[in-house]
């Protein structure tokens, strides 16, 4: 019986230690599923360097938005006087310029009741309501035959223009020939610089500017200048709109001695030279 036990006991010792001793094969890895692969999949397996097709992206309108702020709009001075300062609010020592009449600007944006703007040398802030893009409501315009005193829209608009250089306005005269030509030399940035003697009346502005630097005067027309000559009723003051090649020319004034009305003229060689007169520029 003890040799029958001592067997069994060997055996199932050898059986044990070749569990033990024998190599161990691994269980098989299970193959991944042959699936189809898609367009978006390639994308992802593709080197980095080589392009990919894209799917084109269907089109969709898009409404503009709207701005909440102008940029670069051209608008001018509607009042006598508009004070530019260098915040939107009245602060101390905070005025940097103030524009005359008509003076031209560019609007940058607003800002409740100020407007930010630029000239051509200056940036600040105006009040909104200084401003206007109607700049035909702020000239003068003048119709050939009419009379324009002192209450007349157009003489107000003048005069603003010339910031009222003569004191006519406040003397409630009407429109006179130097406040014409001025507010012409004015739209084209001319200035005179005149000295201290007065009063520039018609007649007298050739003696009054003779030797001032950069003022010409001359007998031979030319366009944009001032045309002074004399008659019965004394000096007279005229804008030369224009010189034709055959020395013709055309010229706009006032007419005092006549309710100072309005009046355009063409004339000959022979007859601007029969009213003998001296042609004012700055040379």
């Amino acid at each position: 019986m003890d040799v029958i036990k001592a067997v069994l006991f060997d055996l199932l010792h050898f059986a044990f230690a070749g569990l033990l001793n024998r190599n161990v094969t691994p269980a098989p890895v299970a193959k991944p599923l042959a699936l189809p692969l898609q367009a978006s999949h390639l994308s992802l397996l593709a080197p980095a360097h080589v392009p990919t097709k894209s799917v084109p992206k269907k089109h969709v309108a898009v409404e503009p938005t709207q701005p909440t702020q102008l940029f670069s709009v051209r608008e001018f001075v509607s009042v006598d006087e508009a004070k530019m300062y260098i915040h939107p609010t009245v602060t101390f020592d905070g005025l940097v310029a103030i524009l005359n009449y008509g003076t031209a600007v560019t609007v940058l944006h607003h800002e409740g009741r100020w407007t930010s703007i630029t000239t051509e040398s200056l940036s600040g802030w105006v009040l909104k309501d200084s401003l206007t893009s109607d700049y035909p409501s702020l000239v003068p315009l003048f119709s050939f035959g009419a009379c324009y005193p002192s209450d007349a829209p157009e003489t107000k608009k003048l005069r603003l223009f010339i910031k009222d250089e003569f004191g006519a306005g406040k003397l409630s005269l009407p429109l006179m020939s130097p406040e014409y030509v001025t507010y012409r030399l004015a739209l084209k940035n001319i200035r005179f610089a005149w000295n201290n003697v007065r009063p520039r009346v018609a007649g007298e502005w050739q003696r009054l500017l003779k030797g001032t630097p950069g003022i010409h005067s001359g007998i031979l027309p030319k366009t944009g200048s001032v045309m002074e000559y004399l008659t019965e009723m004394g000096g007279q003051l005229a804008y030369v709109e224009a010189v034709f090649p055959d020395e013709t020319i055309r010229v706009s004034l006032i007419r005092e001695d006549d309710e100072s009305r309005y009046i355009e003229q063409v004339y000959t060689k022979e007859e601007w030279k029969e009213l003998g007169p001296v042609f004012i520029e700055v040379a």
